[in-house]
Protein backbone atom coordinates (compact mmCIF):
# COMPACT_ATOMS: atom_id res chain seq x y z
CA UNK A 1 0.00 0.00 0.00
CA UNK A 2 1.09 3.59 -0.88
CA UNK A 3 0.40 7.08 0.05
CA UNK A 4 0.86 10.50 -2.20
CA UNK A 5 -0.15 13.52 -2.19
CA UNK A 6 -2.94 14.33 -4.61
CA UNK A 7 -2.11 16.67 -7.38
CA UNK A 8 -5.33 18.10 -8.13
CA UNK A 9 -5.68 19.29 -4.20
CA UNK A 10 -2.49 20.08 -2.41
CA UNK A 11 -4.43 19.38 1.16
CA UNK A 12 -6.12 15.26 0.17
CA UNK A 13 -3.60 12.90 -0.05
CA UNK A 14 -4.17 9.58 -2.40
CA UNK A 15 -3.80 6.19 -1.02
CA UNK A 16 -3.41 2.94 -4.05
CA UNK A 17 -3.19 -0.79 -3.48
CA UNK A 18 -1.52 -3.51 -6.36
CA UNK A 19 -1.86 -7.00 -5.76
CA UNK A 20 -0.76 -9.90 -7.82
CA UNK A 21 -1.89 -13.35 -8.36
CA UNK A 22 0.16 -16.41 -9.95
CA UNK A 23 -1.50 -19.92 -10.49
CA UNK A 24 -1.38 -22.95 -12.26
CA UNK A 25 -4.40 -25.08 -13.57
CA UNK A 26 -4.76 -28.41 -14.97
CA UNK A 27 -7.30 -30.13 -17.30
CA UNK A 28 -8.01 -33.14 -18.45
CA UNK A 29 -8.97 -33.71 -21.87
CA UNK A 30 -10.08 -37.12 -22.68
CA UNK A 31 -10.78 -38.65 -26.00
CA UNK A 32 -12.85 -41.20 -26.78
CA UNK A 33 -12.75 -44.59 -28.85
CA UNK A 34 -15.52 -43.15 -31.81
CA UNK A 35 -15.74 -40.07 -33.69
CA UNK A 36 -17.85 -37.34 -31.97
CA UNK A 37 -20.75 -38.04 -35.80
CA UNK A 38 -20.35 -36.15 -38.82
CA UNK A 39 -19.23 -32.63 -39.30
CA UNK A 40 -22.39 -29.88 -40.27
CA UNK A 41 -22.74 -28.64 -43.47
CA UNK A 42 -23.12 -25.12 -43.50
CA UNK A 43 -25.08 -23.37 -46.34
CA UNK A 44 -25.75 -20.18 -47.29
CA UNK A 45 -28.89 -19.51 -49.46
CA UNK A 46 -28.63 -16.57 -51.61
CA UNK A 47 -32.36 -16.80 -52.82
CA UNK A 48 -34.81 -15.09 -50.79
CA UNK A 49 -38.07 -16.95 -49.50
CA UNK A 50 -41.12 -15.31 -50.13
Amino acid sequence: MRESECPSFGYARDFSAEAVFVGTSIARFGRSGRPAGPRPLTIMRLEREG
